[in-house]
């Protein structure tokens, strides 16, 4: 780590997050911080970024604040928050008994504590200190006494009152050197202190020793800070400064001249001296520091605080141009394009290139796709500078594909590479973005990868780490589409590397996820559910709620398919409460959509028909598209088949189509499913012959390659059809058989039960009882083992009076008493 920070000539927070993903991989440890929201802004900034690095190698991170000075912790994420609780009335004695000396007047001081102090343990000792310091707690030769004619009159006696009685003695000089802390909100050390201090006093050691044996403010050290003793103190002195406007002009006046002083304090004081444009003036260098280490979130907190001065119009201006550059990197581009019509029609600024292409930029983020790229390429037609022109014509090419605009997509592209002098980051977003082209336009894995091929060596050439990553999980995911899985897995666990070496927790997470995918699909669920869980400790430690909505979707079908139903609603419950907080209904409804598959595989018609009729209100309300459609049919389809027994009325035509339709979507597990509805319906109709060529497509044969839970389902209704129609393949028991070997190694899942109940009952009608209550135990243990693991009473009942699951236990306990 120390030899990444010698390497540096620029330090930014990228080299602080990737410094402290090194140290973590080495040792654990736990960060403590006392006085967080009294530390530097731009460090709190450094240590923002820095700790979601931590967080997800487990570290834990303790911060204290002082409670005197704003919280600081709310950027902060994945915390918990614990207030210190005051004491209560009973603990009052025990705790005087164990702080201090029997020879207290202690029954006394518990009596006065419990009428008039806060019972915070760090604040009885400042009212014990004003109860000396108001003659009230006396010491003598005689001892520790409590004058009881004094505190008895204490509960008449308004705080307000007691302040004024406190400075009333006080010399001009100590009023006026409290009157200037009282104003201060940071904390000072004793030079800044007597820095400060010096414009009024030469004897500033002196007053503030003074200060201090009157028990009003706490002595500064070199290395400490000093603060009045009391918060209500503070405010006291303060509300009776008459000109406060004089007063902040003048400290400001001091403070600016002090070299190093805390920028925002400096400002501060500026604004509430009413010199507004100071205010802005006086944080340039602080602002250009932020810039240099990438604190932009700092830098947001500033300039969301200088667009609501009262600037000058010509520093009006220059903020919000220098803002927009801000948010051009955060990504905000609501606000952004506020303070563009702030320009336009409140300052009637002219816009030229660059506002117009921000213009753009953030239209497009914004969602106004086509208003974004209409502004685009008009500035391509008037910009000369080559490099401004081809970022507008990558802008534009992005926007193109997102709205599948592929044509427009390959022109531009096209038009890019024929530009001399592109740098290497430039030519590899060409070739990333052809290779997303290739995959959405002409489904075409092989050009892709070479495209991807080709960005990886650009961004290898100029050593772009990120982009590095970002491209090798598209390798790895066309790589995993051709079956390739040792070579996925490769640039998969090279681009973990690379973000676990550069600390992009994001990237991370969404590498995590897309592997938990593959695992999923591969029947490896314990895996990939190890991988999601992870992903998701990544995304809400970050605040990513798109990131974290999205693998509380996967890891919940994961969940579903290993029967862990009630963890499975919980899953999707939250994912649907993630995307409906940001409005995200494409999301939304693939959450109602898993939650209607959910309770109808458990046999729940009430929950099972209300969330299917909120996912298709949803469909149509947000105008979703032909994904949602076809798997609102299939819901439909499982719903009408396993919950209303409208069998008989099945059409086998829409029925195939629908499969078939699936199969295109490469939805695996939901094509399985439509698969046993199909396979059922050809042997109710006894059109065998269907059933088995849709089994036999190659299409289909397909989705068991990398997965024997499927291949075994495959299997298993082959030979239902087998004992139906004899097609000469082999005996059908050969086939359940088989089915049953391609289960053993596999997760435990609906699909092991159903091969099992079938093979107890071919062996139970020959004969073959031992045979047959082997595998009806087996079934019977798994349908109780399932049902266990639903916490809800209701739901467990549904899960047990499902008609198939009604019958295979009615069978089991028909059948094994004649075995006897």
């Amino acid at each position: 780590a120390l030899q990444m920070f010698k390497k540096e000539r620029d330090l930014n927070i990228e080299t602080f997050i990737a410094a402290f993903a090194e140290i973590c991989k080495v040792k654990n440890f736990i960060l403590i911080i006392d006085d967080f929201n009294l530390l530097d802004d731009v460090v709190k900034e450094v240590l923002y970024h820095i700790f979601p690095a931590l967080q997800v190698t487990g570290c834990k991170i303790v911060l204290f604040e002082d409670q005197a000075v704003s919280s600081s912790v709310e950027a902060v994420p994945n915390k918990t928050e614990h207030q210190l609780s005051p004491l209560l009335p009973g603990d009052i004695p025990l705790f005087l008994k164990e702080n201090y000396a029997g020879y207290f007047p202690q029954k006394q001081l518990a009596s006065l504590l419990e009428k008039f102090a806060d019972l915070f343990p760090g604040n009885i000792l400042l009212f014990l200190n004003e109860l000396v310091a108001n003659k009230i707690l006396i010491f003598s030769h005689e001892g520790i006494s409590v004058d009881e004619e004094i505190s008895g009159k204490l509960s008449s006696v308004s705080q307000g009152a007691l302040f004024k009685k406190r400075i009333a003695h006080l010399s001009k000089k100590e009023k006026a050197v409290l009157a200037l802390l009282s104003a201060v909100d940071v904390e000072l050390n004793l030079e800044q202190t007597k820095t400060i201090l010096k414009n009024f006093t030469d004897d500033t050691e002196a007053i503030l020793s003074c200060l201090q044996k009157k028990n009003l403010l706490r002595m500064p050290t070199p290395n400490s800070f000093n603060h009045l003793i009391y918060s209500g103190l503070k405010f006291f002195i303060y509300s009776g400064i008459a000109d406060k406007v004089g007063h902040h002009k003048k400290i400001a006046s001091i403070v600016h001249a002090i070299p190093g002083f805390f920028p925002n304090e400096v400002s501060r004081h500026y604004e509430l001296g009413k010199e507004f444009d100071e205010a802005y003036l006086c944080l340039k260098t602080e602002i250009n520091r932020a810039s240099e280490l990438s604190a932009f979130l700092y830098l947001t907190k500033i300039f969301s605080r200088l667009i609501k001065l009262p600037l000058s119009e010509k520093y009006a201006i220059e903020v919000r141009k220098v803002f927009l550059q801000i948010l051009q990197k955060t990504g905000d581009s609501g606000l952004a394009l506020h303070i563009l019509e702030e320009l336009e029609l409140d300052f009637h600024v002219k816009f030229d290139h660059k506002l117009m292409t921000l213009k753009g930029v953030f239209l497009i983020a914004s969602g106004a796709v086509e208003a974004g790229k209409k502004i685009l390429i008009r500035q391509v037609e008037m910009i000369t500078n080559k490099h401004n022109r081809i970022e507008i014509l990558l802008e534009i090419a992005n926007a193109n594909l997102n709205t599948n605009l592929y044509d427009e997509t390959k022109i531009v592209l096209d038009q890019l590479l024929k530009y001399e002098g592109l740098t290497c980051e430039q030519k590899g977003k060409v070739f990333n973005i052809n290779g997303l082209l290739e995959l959405y336009k002409n489904n075409n894995a092989e050009k892709a990868f070479s495209f991807f091929s080709l960005a990886l060596n650009e961004f290898t050439k100029s050593d772009l780490k990120q982009r590095i990553a970002r491209v090798q999980v598209n390798l790895g995911n066309i790589c995993s589409m051709k079956g390739d899985n040792a070579r996925a897995e490769q640039y998969w666990n090279s681009s973990l590397s690379i973000n676990n070496s550069i600390g992009d927790l994001e990237q991370e997470a969404l590498l995590l996820m897309n592997y938990g995918i593959y695992l999923f699909d591969t029947a490896n669920y314990e895996k990939a559910n190890e991988l999601y869980k992870n992903a998701k400790n990544i995304f809400q430690t970050i605040g990513k709620k798109n990131g974290l909505g999205l693998t509380l979707l996967n890891s919940g079908e994961t969940h579903l398919i290993i029967c862990e139903y009630s963890t499975a609603i919980e899953e999707f419950l939250r994912a649907a409460n993630i995307f409906h907080s940001t409005e995200n209904k494409e999301e939304e409804a693939s959450a109602y959509f898993f939650l209607a598959k959910t309770f109808i595989v458990i046999g729940n018609i009430v929950e099972a028909k209300h969330y299917a009729d909120r996912y298709e209100k949803l469909i149509t309300e947000g105008k979703l598209g032909e994904k949602h459609l076809l798997q609102l049919t299939f819901i439909n389809a499982l719903y009408n088949y396993y919950l209303n027994f409208s069998r008989k009325e099945t059409d086998g035509v829409e029925l195939r189509s629908l499969c078939n339709a699936l199969l295109e979507t490469d939805n695996r597990y939901d094509s399985v499913l439509a698969s046993m509805i199909y396979v059922d319906h050809c042997i109710d109709e006894e059109k065998y012959k269907d059933g088995f060529s849709f089994l036999m497509n190659k299409k289909y044969a397909g989705l068991s390659t990398g997965n024997k839970i499927y291949d075994a389902v495959r299997l298993h209704l082959l030979g239902k059809l087998e004992i139906h129609h004899r097609f000469g393949e082999k005996p059908f028991i050969d086939y359940f058989n088989d089915a049953y070997e391609s289960l053993k190694e596999e997760s435990i899942t609906e699909f092991t039960r159903i091969v099992l109940s079938m093979l107890g009952k071919i062996y139970f009608e020959r004969n073959l009882f031992s045979k047959a209550e082997e595998f009806f135990n087996l079934t019977e243990g798994l349908i109780v083992f399932f049902s266990k693991n639903i916490s809800d009473d209701s739901l467990r009942e549904s899960y047990l009076s499902k008609k198939e699951r009604r019958e295979d236990l009615q069978f089991i306990m028909n059948s094994l008493p004649l075995k006897l």
